[in-house]
Protein backbone atom coordinates (compact mmCIF):
# COMPACT_ATOMS: atom_id res chain seq x y z
CA UNK A 1 0.00 0.00 0.00
CA UNK A 2 0.91 3.33 -0.52
CA UNK A 3 -0.81 6.53 0.32
CA UNK A 4 -0.04 9.67 -2.09
CA UNK A 5 -1.54 13.28 -2.27
CA UNK A 6 -4.35 13.26 -4.25
CA UNK A 7 -2.88 16.97 -5.50
CA UNK A 8 -1.26 17.00 -9.07
CA UNK A 9 -2.57 13.61 -10.73
CA UNK A 10 -1.96 15.28 -14.56
CA UNK A 11 1.49 15.73 -13.71
CA UNK A 12 1.94 12.17 -12.50
CA UNK A 13 0.33 10.37 -15.83
CA UNK A 14 3.67 9.45 -16.99
CA UNK A 15 4.29 7.66 -13.71
CA UNK A 16 1.33 6.39 -11.86
CA UNK A 17 0.73 3.33 -15.07
CA UNK A 18 4.45 1.51 -14.09
CA UNK A 19 4.01 2.51 -10.56
CA UNK A 20 0.46 0.60 -10.41
CA UNK A 21 2.35 -2.23 -12.16
CA UNK A 22 4.28 -2.62 -8.88
CA UNK A 23 1.18 -1.56 -6.63
CA UNK A 24 -1.39 -3.66 -5.18
CA UNK A 25 -3.30 -0.84 -2.93
CA UNK A 26 -2.66 2.92 -3.86
CA UNK A 27 -4.83 5.05 -0.76
CA UNK A 28 -4.38 8.45 -1.78
CA UNK A 29 -5.21 11.58 0.89
CA UNK A 30 -6.23 15.12 0.86
CA UNK A 31 -8.75 15.32 -1.75
CA UNK A 32 -10.70 17.87 0.77
CA UNK A 33 -7.83 20.34 0.14
CA UNK A 34 -7.13 20.35 -3.55
CA UNK A 35 -5.13 23.80 -4.13
CA UNK A 36 -6.57 26.17 -6.78
CA UNK A 37 -6.03 25.14 -10.87
CA UNK A 38 -5.71 21.78 -9.32
CA UNK A 39 -8.39 19.25 -10.34
CA UNK A 40 -11.30 18.66 -8.24
CA UNK A 41 -11.46 16.00 -5.50
CA UNK A 42 -14.02 13.97 -7.33
CA UNK A 43 -12.13 14.44 -10.85
CA UNK A 44 -8.87 13.22 -9.25
CA UNK A 45 -10.25 10.36 -7.54
CA UNK A 46 -11.95 9.55 -10.58
CA UNK A 47 -8.66 9.31 -12.88
CA UNK A 48 -7.04 7.35 -9.89
CA UNK A 49 -9.66 4.88 -10.22
CA UNK A 50 -9.65 4.41 -13.54
CA UNK A 51 -5.33 3.78 -13.89
CA UNK A 52 -5.91 1.39 -11.19
CA UNK A 53 -8.38 -0.40 -13.30
CA UNK A 54 -6.52 -0.22 -15.70
CA UNK A 55 -3.02 -1.84 -13.65
CA UNK A 56 -5.26 -4.41 -11.25
CA UNK A 57 -4.61 -2.42 -8.50
CA UNK A 58 -6.90 -1.29 -5.32
CA UNK A 59 -8.13 1.91 -4.93
CA UNK A 60 -8.68 2.94 -1.13
CA UNK A 61 -9.58 6.30 0.71
CA UNK A 62 -7.01 7.87 3.06
CA UNK A 63 -9.86 10.26 4.61
CA UNK A 64 -8.46 12.75 6.76
CA UNK A 65 -10.84 14.36 10.05
CA UNK A 66 -8.67 17.08 10.92
CA UNK A 67 -7.48 20.22 8.72
CA UNK A 68 -4.62 22.34 9.57
CA UNK A 69 -4.18 25.72 11.59
CA UNK A 70 -1.66 28.54 10.09
CA UNK A 71 1.12 27.18 12.09
CA UNK A 72 0.20 24.04 10.65
CA UNK A 73 -1.05 22.39 13.99
CA UNK A 74 -4.12 19.94 13.07
CA UNK A 75 -7.67 20.70 14.68
CA UNK A 76 -10.73 18.30 13.95
CA UNK A 77 -12.39 18.59 10.41
CA UNK A 78 -15.92 19.33 11.39
CA UNK A 79 -18.52 16.43 10.78
CA UNK A 80 -20.22 17.84 7.78
CA UNK A 81 -17.32 17.75 5.81
CA UNK A 82 -15.76 14.39 6.68
CA UNK A 83 -19.96 13.37 5.68
CA UNK A 84 -19.23 15.28 2.36
CA UNK A 85 -16.13 13.37 1.30
CA UNK A 86 -17.73 10.11 2.68
CA UNK A 87 -20.74 10.54 0.32
CA UNK A 88 -18.81 12.19 -2.42
CA UNK A 89 -16.57 9.63 -3.03
CA UNK A 90 -18.53 6.39 -3.97
CA UNK A 91 -15.30 4.66 -6.12
CA UNK A 92 -12.97 3.94 -3.54
CA UNK A 93 -13.15 0.20 -2.17
CA UNK A 94 -12.22 1.16 1.30
CA UNK A 95 -11.94 4.21 3.73
CA UNK A 96 -9.25 4.40 6.33
CA UNK A 97 -9.46 7.74 8.36
CA UNK A 98 -6.13 8.75 9.22
CA UNK A 99 -6.30 10.55 12.49
CA UNK A 100 -3.82 11.82 14.85
CA UNK A 101 -4.27 11.20 18.52
CA UNK A 102 -6.74 13.89 20.36
CA UNK A 103 -8.62 14.66 16.93
CA UNK A 104 -11.70 12.15 18.13
CA UNK A 105 -11.61 11.98 21.54
CA UNK A 106 -14.09 9.43 23.57
CA UNK A 107 -15.78 11.77 26.28
CA UNK A 108 -15.19 8.44 28.06
CA UNK A 109 -11.78 7.63 28.20
CA UNK A 110 -9.99 7.93 31.47
CA UNK A 111 -7.36 10.40 29.44
CA UNK A 112 -8.66 13.12 27.27
CA UNK A 113 -6.47 13.93 24.40
CA UNK A 114 -7.15 17.01 22.40
CA UNK A 115 -9.90 19.98 23.24
CA UNK A 116 -13.37 20.22 23.50
CA UNK A 117 -13.72 19.74 19.71
CA UNK A 118 -11.96 16.67 19.53
CA UNK A 119 -14.99 15.57 21.97
CA UNK A 120 -17.35 16.83 19.73
CA UNK A 121 -16.23 15.32 17.03
CA UNK A 122 -15.99 12.23 18.43
CA UNK A 123 -19.87 12.55 19.47
CA UNK A 124 -21.06 13.55 15.97
CA UNK A 125 -19.16 10.79 14.09
CA UNK A 126 -20.84 8.21 16.60
CA UNK A 127 -24.17 10.24 16.00
CA UNK A 128 -23.85 9.69 11.81
CA UNK A 129 -23.33 5.97 12.23
CA UNK A 130 -26.44 5.55 14.49
CA UNK A 131 -28.29 7.73 12.26
CA UNK A 132 -26.51 4.93 9.10
CA UNK A 133 -27.36 2.02 11.35
CA UNK A 134 -31.12 3.05 11.87
CA UNK A 135 -31.64 4.23 8.48
CA UNK A 136 -30.45 0.91 7.20
CA UNK A 137 -32.86 -0.85 9.74
CA UNK A 138 -35.72 0.72 8.17
CA UNK A 139 -35.00 0.46 4.86
CA UNK A 140 -34.37 -3.81 5.86
CA UNK A 141 -37.79 -3.76 7.02
CA UNK A 142 -39.40 -2.53 4.33
CA UNK A 143 -37.54 -4.61 2.04
CA UNK A 144 -38.47 -8.15 4.21
CA UNK A 145 -42.40 -6.37 4.37
CA UNK A 146 -42.07 -6.07 -0.06
CA UNK A 147 -40.84 -9.29 -0.14
CA UNK A 148 -43.38 -10.73 2.27
CA UNK A 149 -46.33 -9.52 0.35
CA UNK A 150 -45.10 -10.21 -3.32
Amino acid sequence: MLATNSMGVPQGMDTYPALLQNLDILCPFGFARMPEGDLSGKEAADILQKLCDNAGSHLWFDLEAFLFNPDQSLYPRPIEEIIHDLTLFDNFEKILCYQYPGVFSDPNASIQVGEERTVKLFKDYKAYLNKLKKDRTKKNKKSIEYLIKN
